[in-house]
């Protein structure tokens, strides 16, 4: 082959490289005025120049010089500029986008415990999972620069992410399907662990589906053995095990009594302390496990009442034994063993949620046991015979928790710790609340909801206190009428 037959049969193929070298490592998703992946990428948007395959011939290095479209010297231009195509977006790009992302949006703002930031183990068994966080953190900065949580299909924005989200709920779906036939303990970690990303991507946009995707984890859990079959596997914190439990059984809190989760319902304290470990520190829930073993208990309470599996006397007797457990946890012994927060912020928040836990039995559980509780405890000579005992106490304890709040909420370096706190006496606050009050829970929750990490699903509990307020009800579930995350 001459020279020149040789330079005319490589042209086409070497211009071409110069046009994808303008646009490598960047797949088009053809949005306006610049694409997703441009933009995050800050690279110049050149999507127009891309060719679709089935044209490359006709566009890029001219004519066919007459040949026909079986002629072999075109069939081999058309299986090189192919080639060349597929290597435009490499292995695993979503994934390498999502770990870019995360290195320069999420880590600068993430919570440091313990002097640093603990990162992510980055590897491809997590690729499906890691992406799938970063689309939903992707979603809720969108909402967030909108001040308004933005559903599917009310930006065109969010258009090319929500085709992105549902992608990745299908694969990973189909990798729980997969790894549910494994009865290995690899098998399980697996499946445990998509199905935790499941519920929080599904929670983080508020799709509808997230208590199906926590009541089937609960129920995978049983079908391998329960809660022992979770202890036997688990080997540490932050094991799928632990991580699921640890985020899942506090859903009912904001659930209505007769909606909640009853799969772990017979879990008992040792169990749930085994696989929640008492020296883990979380900077989401940063008190002592045993505040947190009595508030589950509260809301179990709460269910028994509801359907009615429970005598009064039996309530009553419950009520005071929690109640006895709440003053006796030991937070200062708990403040020298942990080393989330600084020392001068770690106890005062675990001390305020001591009184959170203790409103939020006062607003959830039966009156009639609860006025039977406050009238055995000792109030100040002030409060006048005619002072309801359970008033006297709710209102104690509001106010006890707004001003532990209003002194604390501005020195914390990660203020979502103490959402749920805010929630709880938000809740109080539609009786005795003055508006100034409310306005200042209010101001918290939306500037912990607008951080660029963090607090997704604080929106849609902030939304439900603004329509209780607006609405004259009291009740606690009144406010949490349905499931919210």
């Amino acid at each position: 082959m001459n020279p020149a037959t040789l330079s005319q049969r490589l042209a086409p193929v070497t211009n071409l490289l110069i046009l994808i070298n303008h646009v490598r490592r960047v797949k088009c998703d053809e949005a306006t005025p610049v694409c997703r992946r441009c933009f995050i990428g800050y690279f110049d948007c050149r999507y127009g120049a891309l060719i679709p395959l089935g044209d490359a011939t006709r566009q890029v290095g001219g004519a066919t010089d007459g040949r026909g479209m079986d002629h072999p010297d075109v069939r081999l231009q058309q299986t090189r500029e192919r080639r060349i195509f597929m290597e435009v977006e490499p292995f695993n790009w979503d994934y390498q986008q999502a770990i870019r992302y995360y290195f320069s949006i999420v880590s600068p703002f993430r919570c440091v415990e313990g002097g640093k930031v603990d990162h992510p183990h980055f590897n491809l068994v997590d690729a499906e999972r890691y992406t799938m966080r970063i689309i939903c953190d992707q979603l809720s900065a969108i909402s967030k620069s909108n001040d308004r949580k933005l559903a599917y299909g009310d930006s065109a924005a969010t258009s090319t992410l929500w085709a992105s989200y549902a992608r990745y709920q299908r694969r990973i779906l189909d990798l729980v399907n997969q790894n549910i036939r494994d009865d290995t303990p690899r098998g399980k970690y697996l499946v445990i662990q998509f199905i935790d990303i499941l519920i929080y991507s599904d929670y983080a946009v508020e799709w509808k589906m997230w208590r199906t995707h926590i009541e089937g984890g609960f129920a995978y859990l049983e079908s391998i053995g329960g809660i022992q079959a979770a202890i036997a596997l688990s080997s540490g914190p932050l094991h799928p095990f632990a991580l699921f439990l640890r985020h899942n059984l506090d859903h009912d809190l904001t659930t209505p009594a007769l909606q909640h989760i009853l799969e772990y319902q017979d879990y008992t304290e040792d169990q749930l302390t085994s696989i929640l470990y008492e020296d883990y520190f979380s900077a989401e829930q940063p008190y002592p496990l045993a505040l947190r073993i009595i508030k589950i208990n509260i809301t179990r309470l709460r269910h028994h009442v509801a359907t009615a599996t429970i005598t009064s006397e039996a309530v009553i007797r419950t009520v005071s034994d929690l109640f006895g457990r709440l003053v006796d946890v030991d937070i200062e012994s708990w403040d020298q063993n942990i080393l989330g927060f600084d020392i001068t912020t770690s106890q005062p928040v675990a001390e305020l949620y001591r009184d959170a836990i203790w409103l939020y039995a006062l607003l959830t559980l039966p009156r009639a046991a609860m006025r039977q509780w406050a009238s055995g405890q000792p109030q100040p000579q002030s409060v006048t015979p005619e002072v309801d005992s359970y008033d006297y106490f709710r209102s104690l304890y509001t106010s006890r928790l707004l001003a532990a709040l209003r002194m604390i909420y501005p020195s914390l370096q990660y203020p979502h710790a103490v959402s749920e706190a805010l929630v709880i006496v938000g809740v109080a606050l539609a009786t005795t609340g003055r508006k100034e009050d409310r306005e200042f829970v209010d101001r918290c929750l939306h500037a912990n909801w607008r951080r660029p990490v963090g607090g997704g699903g604080v929106i849609f509990r902030l939304l439900k206190l603004r329509e209780f307020w607006a609405s004259g009800k009291t009740e606690w579930e009144e406010c949490f009428y349905e499931p919210t995350p």
